[in-house]
């Protein structure tokens, strides 16, 4: 990409400039980016004044609704040569054409967050939305094998693999580590998706067996109100903490024993690979974003999603078995690390877009 013309390239997102969740992230990456290579970067958000009141009201539906007519006359305004933009959850309706090409940014897919997460079987009718937007766009990036997977199994659609955006480097301890005995942390955004009450109705069981165990949930979303209940029993010792600074939540992570992922679907499992290259040992749901990265009873475990029973169990046993977790954290780290790094995530993008 670095020998094609400088181009001015518009990114659409959900999330705000500063965001932590994959998608946000994957997109702030990409401004970064191509910045670098000396292109121009525009950022859609609702942050940089567009579309602010879906931030209280319709949230990212509309959002993915209302974005794209705004986007010619953002098109337009910076003389944009082309767009990105996120689909699926947090992503574009893209239901016309906007006069430049188009690439999709995919995370995760209506498709397959409708057939895993319980109650959200409502979201099929986004799918018709999220196929006629992938059929408009002349490129897709996806970030997970199993994301790919998806788009070949439901809308016969092929894509780009970008599984390097994530880089590691600062979450690996730079000396030896000080963790807190019985920790254990949930960093999610707090909505169903995420399954942080099956975590909570677990956390019950693992009390009987690990008295001196504290749970720590970091985190915001829709649901923050029902787990503040939960909080707010006082018998369970659990917290929720948000707006920690990166390098707060990292040493939070690298403080934990152990790393919880009870969600029933992720796009890349962002909240997993931190944990795993800050050697902390992981428990995750063995789902499409999860899979993928942690090989069970080799740099993680692994459990059914909505299983609390399960997943208490695992707790305890990880909470109790030094060597496992041990064992686990430090293969976890080193694949980790070998996947993922700043000099790939480079390449990667590099080769993806030089055709363009």
């Amino acid at each position: 990409m670095s020998s094609s013309p400088p181009k001015r390239i518009g990114l659409v997102t959900w999330d705000d400039r500063d965001a932590k969740g994959g998608l946000g992230r994957a997109m702030v990456w990409l401004q970064q980016e191509l910045t670098s290579l000396g292109h121009t970067a525009v950022l859609f958000s609702p942050s940089e004044g567009y579309l602010s009141w879906t931030k209280s009201f319709g949230g990212h539906i509309a959002f993915s609704l209302f974005c794209p007519f705004l986007l010619p006359r953002f098109i337009k305004a910076h003389a944009l040569d082309m767009v990105i933009v996120p689909v699926g959850p947090g992503g574009v309706f893209l239901l016309h054409s906007l006069g430049v090409p188009v690439i999709a940014s995919v995370h995760h897919l209506y498709t397959q967050q409708w057939r895993a997460v319980p109650g959200q079987w409502w979201k099929v009718v986004c799918t018709l939305c999220e196929y006629r937007t992938l059929k408009r766009c002349a490129r897709i990036l996806s970030y997970c094998t199993d994301t790919q997977e998806a788009l070949k199994k439901h809308y016969g659609l092929s894509s780009l693999a970008i599984t390097q955006y994530f880089a590691v480097e600062d979450w690996v301890p730079k000396g030896s580590l000080s963790t807190v005995s019985g920790l254990c942390l949930c960093t999610a955004r707090l909505d169903a998706r995420k399954g942080v009450f099956v975590l909570l109705r677990a956390w019950k069981e693992v009390l009987k067996h690990v008295p001196h165990a504290r749970l720590i949930v970091v985190g915001k979303g829709s649901d923050e109100h029902r787990v503040d209940a939960w909080v707010a029993q006082g018998d369970l010792q659990i917290e929720r903490r948000c707006d920690l600074s990166r390098e707060e939540l990292i040493t939070l992570t690298q403080q934990a024993e152990i790393a919880i992922c009870p969600s029933y679907l992720e796009g890349f499992g962002l909240a997993a690979a931190e944990a795993m290259a800050a050697q902390t040992s992981v428990i995750a749901s063995d789902v499409d974003g999860l899979r993928n990265l942690i090989e069970h009873e080799v740099t993680g475990v692994l459990v059914p999603p909505g299983n609390a029973d399960r997943l208490a169990e695992e707790i305890v046993a990880l909470l109790t078995d030094e060597g496992k977790r041990h064992r686990l954290a430090e293969k976890g780290s080193r694949v980790i690390q070998a996947q993922f790094h700043s000099s790939k995530a480079a390449a990667s993008l590099q080769t993806a877009l030089s055709p363009l």
